[in-house]
């Protein structure tokens, strides 16, 4: 029985929650070919300010040609109604079906096919692609809710001493986004042409329907069985999701719980499990997100499908044998073998976290006065404001003797030391009202130096009574310094705000600050929410017995990582304050743009991790958080804005055991937020250097808005 029109309206907000909405859709691609990477990035952004490249050379070789892609996405609102084609489909296969077309050939046997279609034909049904990026690693990549990682590379076949340095997860690999909806039903056909394989299901009921994956069975030369799924986004028509899904044996029933048995060849069935669609709790809301019905390309995909991490992404065998095996086509040839795979799409949900145990952290009044427009008269003006001061990569050892790498020119003894005197008086000089040390903020050589390095860090701010906070690198715990151990010393100043974060979140120290407004205002009541600063841990290096399958040179946020900002995020409501975010490893977003996009300067390669997280896409759609700021990279000190974020470095601060260059003064970001009494809202930045301590250096807006624009967005 179907509930009554005004349950079933209360019932679908509540399936809502089981939709991961992808709020933009890719509505251009291109490939771009130069003789340089820089050459490649500006080449991209020459088409428009909102071109930019996604991941690396797809060359991967010392070829002197650079072929990078170049995509632009818009916000899905803006498209809707619209007759403009936006990206619907795209895979990598040895040549494109009839349906799709031929993007880019980057080698024999190995084509790039896209699939367009019109904006208001798609986006109602959330069939498109809303992101597309390119990696090294073959594994663990947007290991999120929709991504999906082809495990064919782009690139030619490894020689036998690559591959044993590296693995055969390495080389150049396609990822796309697309919306994560429920399966709300599924149909097997059979007697399929083959060059409609690719597209019957939509063809035949409509374009809620597409393929389960991109393979097929052959039935014979000429039939083949395609697997068809459902999702209807809005659920109209539908009051079930699948929730589990089985591959037996055509002579064996189908598992307790499963309801619907359906042929997919002559030894083997499908069986389904379904559930209401209307959950109310987190374990409810799990569901099949994806089903890949994954034809083997065994030319180039290694041929170990049974292997825990054949294909990328977190998707499970259904059935360990392949469903291809007793098919009558004649040429052995054109039989390849396909094995099923389903991923589940498991809500997260962490515990909450605890209520500070420090003093609020409030934005300071400042009162001023403000000359009207005739020039003569004076209006008291009210503004908020918040200023943090970030030290990133200060690599305390604990020795305030211990000698400076790449010691300046000019100066004639170099120890640590000098370090403790440049932040003194940056604290002096600044008076910040908050604090980040974003990560490498020590780097012991022996246990008897570790607390006197934690404490040389916080004595410039403890003594001060200014508040601060920690993140941690790559250096921090190396030599056996525990991470646990080193953010309970963190924790235990009078004046820190840092936190260890949920223990069932990876790494240590992922938690949010919120300030407040301490006086009552057009902003709202004292105590309201007006800025909000986020901290991650993007860890060290790899650990190879949890993620065997990756040879990248530094560790990532994890998906439980995002997921847990998210929910934090979304906690907050639709319509947040301004946020920034502080991390220690740079995301690969970090070396995307050209350097004439660049407001700073570089001087080394982003370092980040090879493994492209969903961090980046996930702050680019929830629209909170304007400015991320990272270190690691010690002479890189420029902010790039991509897609609405600033992406910047504090540059390196530290003297001793920092490295740095010996013309490259150590220097450290401000950040300072504001709010005005008529509702503007900006975030400021600038550089101080050692050698001219006085001077700002690169001061920018990095962000700007009215609070009326930011509703009316």
């Amino acid at each position: 029985m179907r509930p009554s029109f005004a349950a079933a309206a209360a019932l679908a907000l509540a399936a809502l929650s089981l939709r991961v909405d992808a709020r933009f859709v890719v509505t251009d691609l291109r490939v771009v070919r130069a003789t340089t990477h820089e050459n490649a990035l500006e080449l991209c952004q020459q088409f428009s300010p909102s071109h930019f490249t996604t991941g690396i050379d797809w060359t991967s070789e010392s070829t002197g040609v650079v072929v990078q892609l170049c995509q632009r996405r818009e916000h899905v609102e803006d498209l809707k109604g619209s007759d403009r084609q936006v990206l619907r489909q795209i895979g990598v296969y040895p040549a494109c079906p009839a349906s799709m077309t031929e993007f880019y050939k980057p080698r024999d046997g190995v084509a790039v096919c896209t699939r367009l279609a019109r904006a208001d034909d798609v986006l109602p049904a959330f069939d498109y692609v809303s992101d597309v990026a390119v990696t090294v690693e073959r594994n663990y990549n947007n290991d999120g809710p929709g991504w999906t990682t082809i495990p064919i590379s782009l690139h030619g076949s490894q020689t036998f001493f690559q591959r044993l340095l590296a693995g055969s997860h390495r080389g150049v690999f396609l990822s796309h986004e697309r919306p994560v909806v429920p399966i709300t039903a599924l149909e097997v056909l059979h007697n399929v042409a083959k060059d409609q394989a690719a597209t019957w299901c939509s063809s035949l009921f409509g374009v809620q329907w597409q393929s389960a994956g991109t393979g097929f069975l052959d039935q014979n030369d000429d039939d083949k069985t395609v697997l068809c799924v459902q999702r209807d986004p809005n659920f109209v028509n539908a009051f079930a999701k699948l929730v589990d899904i089985a591959v037996v044996p055509t002579s064996q029933s189908c598992p307790e719980g499963f309801v619907l048995k359906q042929s997919l060849t002559s030894s083997v069935s499908l069986c389904s499990k379904w559930a209401s669609l209307y959950a109310n709790t987190v374990e409810d809301s799990v569901f099949v997100a994806d089903i890949d019905l994954h034809r083997v390309d065994t030319a180039n995909e290694d041929y170990s499908p049974t292997d825990r991490e054949f294909l990328p992404g977190n998707f499970t065998l259904l059935y360990p044998e392949d469903l291809n095996a007793a098919s009558s086509v004649r040429s052995a040839d054109a039989r390849a073998p396909v094995y099923l795979f389903s991923r589940l799409f498991v809500p997260q949900r962490f515990p909450s976290p605890p209520p500070l145990d420090k003093a609020p952290l409030n934005a300071v009044v400042n009162l001023y006065l403000d000359r009207q427009k005739d020039q003569q008269l004076l209006a008291n003006r009210t503004t908020l404001s918040f200023k943090v001061l970030q030290l990133a990569d200060l690599h305390y050892t604990g020795d305030p003797t211990h000698a400076c790498r790449d010691k300046p020119v000019g100066m004639a003894t170099c120890s640590e030391a000098v370090m403790t005197a440049f932040v003194n008086n940056l604290l002096d000089l600044e008076k910040p009202n908050f604090v980040v040390f974003s990560g490498d903020n020590v780097q012991t050589f022996s246990t008897v130096r570790r607390k006197p390095a934690m404490d040389a860090v916080m004595s410039g701010v403890e003594a001060r009574k200014i508040p601060y906070a920690m993140v941690f690198g790559n250096h921090d715990d190396e030599n056996g310094f525990p991470r646990e151990e080193i953010v309970q010393i963190a924790m235990s100043g009078e004046h820190s705000y840092t936190q260890r974060g949920p223990v069932e979140v990876d790494g240590v120290g992922n938690y949010e600050l919120s300030i407040k407004t301490p006086v009552d205002g057009p902003w709202g009541p004292a105590g309201t929410d007006i800025f909000r600063m986020y901290f991650l841990d993007s860890h060290a290096y790899p650990d190879t017995s949890k993620y065997p399958s990756v040879s990248a040179s530094y560790d990532w946020v994890k998906p439980n990582q995002i997921a847990y900002y998210r929910q934090l995020s979304t906690a907050h409501g639709e319509s947040p304050v301004p946020a920034i975010m502080f991390f220690h490893i740079p995301l690969l977003e970090y070396g995307t743009n050209a350097m004439s996009r660049l407001h700073g300067e570089r001087y080394e390669s982003v370092a980040s991790s090879d493994v492209n997280t969903n961090l980046f896409n996930t702050l680019v759609e929830r629209g909170e958080v304007k400015a991320t700021f990272v270190g690691h990279d010690h002479v890189n000190e420029y902010c790039t804005l991509r897609e609405g974020i600033q992406l910047c470095y504090g540059g390196g601060t530290g003297f001793g055991e920092a490295y740095g260059r010996s013309t490259f003064a150590r220097r450290a970001r401000v950040i300072e937020w504001s709010l005005t009494d008529s509702g503007e809202r900006t975030i400021k930045s600038w550089k101080r250097h050692h050698d001219d301590l006085l001077h700002r250096y690169s001061e920018e807006v990095l962000f700007s808005e009215t609070v009326a624009d930011a509703q009316v967005a």
